[in-house]
């Protein structure tokens, strides 16, 4: 699966996907689900809290595209933090092997 994703996509690409794998891979051992946010994922990769809203919509792609491709699957909700409501994501699925893409629906 990395190699593929070396030879396809793009380094924040592959960041993403590796940090989303590992995340993935410690909470399964607990039978939990990870859940994030896209401002997480720019923090992870390194971009500030104050970088432009461009990156973000970039992030949302990048994601939009494994979703669509089967790489990984996640649920969309929303979370009450005190009175606010924060848009998550809760991560279900990540492919291990290209032999895994096509069994994602």
């Amino acid at each position: 699966m990395l190699y593929y994703l070396i030879c396809t996509r793009t380094t924040d690409c592959i960041k993403i996907y590796l940090y989303l794998k590992n995340k993935y891979d410690w909470k399964k051992k607990t039978n939990e689900y990870y859940s994030f946010t896209n401002a997480e994922i720019l923090s992870a990769l390194g971009y500030s809290d104050n970088y432009n809203g461009n990156a973000s919509a970039r992030i949302q792609c990048i994601l939009d595209s494994f979703m669509r491709e089967g790489v990984i699957k996640w649920a969309s909700y929303t979370e009450m933090i005190g009175s606010n409501t924060a848009p998550k994501k809760r991560l279900l699925f990540v492919a291990t092997g290209l032999n895994e893409l096509a069994t994602v629906e």
